[in-house]
Formats: structure tokens, sequence, C-alpha cells
């Protein structure tokens, strides 16, 4: 995760320790050229606040800070043509501008959905549904779609993913889980404030299923309740939009790492399925 990520997310801070992430993230250009004694004075901070800043965010002090910080910030200052994630074209634009502007999102949402993983949490993630038996999908609305098609792939090798396409059947579904069973859960919600998905989160909390969240990369009403999460791209405004490109691209991306790392740790064994088993279902007349 970048650094401005771990300073702009992170929820073990003081108020003091907020106060002077908050200022580093309002001044990056001024920071990256401060000395430990000019951020301290500036920041109405103490030394001794700083370092444990630094330290809370994974980091040995404020000279490794200094370092990582100004090379993400000339990176980014050096990135050529940010694409707006919200209204990617204008009304003028050729169709081939167009089709370079959704290529640049596309990069630019990758890019940044990739800073959030964290290798920890992705391995965690990834044995949870690697070890379960039954795994249950949540979801709505755009985000069937990519549900279904993270089903697909996983039924590709032999695994078992349910996704309902009825919200109230999801209700059902998670009401009638069991823990007991290797029984697992994945929610997919951007903002984590549907409706709908919160009920179903609660069912889940109540019959303790272990859940894994997909969302965008805030603290929200899910992040709480369940202790596995990955994080996506947040730069896109919930209402104010032409389509779902980035939250779509990035739940997608973030469920095609899942599925590959699941397929990874029985490489032979998913590989001899697909050219076996799962193809004798597949009755398309192609030469080999």
């Amino acid at each position: 995760m970048t650094i401005y990520n771990l300073l702009l997310y992170a929820n073990n801070l003081t108020e003091t320790e907020k106060l002077l992430a908050n200022y580093i993230l309002e001044n990056q250009e001024q920071v990256a050229g401060m000395s430990l004694d000019e951020l301290a004075k500036v920041s109405f901070s103490s030394i001794s606040t700083i370092h444990r800043l630094c330290k809370k965010i994974g980091l040995t002090g404020f000279k490794e800070f200094k370092i990582k910080f100004v090379e993400e910030l000339y990176s980014k200052m050096n990135k050529p043509g940010n694409i707006d994630i919200n209204f990617p074209f204008k009304k003028d634009d050729t169709q081939f501008q167009i089709a370079s502007n959704i290529k640049q999102l596309y990069i630019d949402t990758l890019t940044n959905t990739f800073s959030f993983f964290n290798s920890e949490q992705l391995e965690d993630a990834v044995d949870l549904i690697y070890n379960a038996e039954i795994v249950d999908v949540y979801a709505v609305t755009n985000n069937i779609q990519t549900a279904l098609n993270f089903q697909d792939k996983m039924q590709s090798i032999g695994r078992y993913v349910n996704v309902s396409l009825i919200p109230m059947n999801q209700v059902y579904r998670a009401a009638a889980s069991n823990n007991k069973n290797k029984q697992v859960a994945i929610i997919l919600s951007y903002s984590g404030k549907t409706p709908e998905i919160k009920e179903i989160a609660l069912v889940l909390k109540r019959k303790e299923i272990e859940t894994l969240v997909i969302c965008s990369a805030q603290e929200n009403y899910l992040t709480k309740l369940f202790k596995y999460h990955i994080f996506v791209s947040s730069k896109e405004n919930l209402k104010k939009k032409i389509s779902h490109y980035s939250s779509h691209i990035a739940t997608q991306y973030v469920l095609d790492v899942i599925f590959s790392c699941i397929f990874n740790k029985d490489y032979e064994k998913n590989m001899e399925y697909r050219l076996n088993e799962f193809n004798k279902l597949d009755h398309r007349q192609v030469e080999e």
C-alpha cells in the first residue's frame, strides 16, 4: 500500500496523529522538501509524534518515510494524463480518444487497487476461500454479473460457488448458512451502504459465518463487522458518473486474483481438471 493510502486510511491513530497525517496529505509538495524539525514546527507536532506516526504505518522512522514519500510523489507528478474516473470522456471526443481514455482509466484503477494489496491480507483471504467447501457470494445490481463471472471460473476447477440473483433469496441463503459446514461468504459492495447488503451482513454475523468483504478503500459498516476485507480503488462517485467503469473493473480484478491464487495452490490438479473433466462438458468444435 502507498504511503498516501496508509496515511489516509489508518484507523489506529490518536487525534494528534490524525492532525499530523491530514497536514501531510494536504501539503504533500511542501512536506517533501522539509526536514524532521521543519515538519514538526509547521504542523505543530512533536518529533516523537512524527516518529510514532511513521511506525504506525509500518515504517522504521522519518528517514524511511521521507524517501518513500518523495518517490511516490515524484512518480505521481510525472504520470501522464490522469483520466477523470467518473467522466472519462467529453462530448466532442473522438471514438479513438474514448477508447484510449477507457484504457487509461482501467490502468489507473488497477494500479490504485493494487496499491491497497497487503500480502498478509491477501493470503488470509485466499486461504479462507480455498479451505471452504461452499462459497456464497452476495451482491446486488451491477456486482451480480461480476459475481457470476467468479462463479463460472471457480466451477471450471470443480469449486462450488453459489450466487443468487434475487436479493430476498440471498437473505434466505444467509439465514440457512452453517459455519460447521466449512461455508464462507464473499460480499461485494463498493459503498458498504446498500440496505439489502447490510441486512445480509447482519444475518451472516449472527450466524458466525466467516466473510470476506470487497469494497472501496474506506472504513464502513461492513469492514467493522468482518475481519477479512480487500479494498478496491475508491475514486468513483456513487451518483455523479457516466457509468460504474472503475468499481466494476476493480472488483473483477480482485476476484480474478483470488481465483488465480486458488488455482495456483493446486496447479497440476486444476490444470488436469480443466483439460479433462471440464472440457468434456465443452462441445464446441474447435481445433486443438
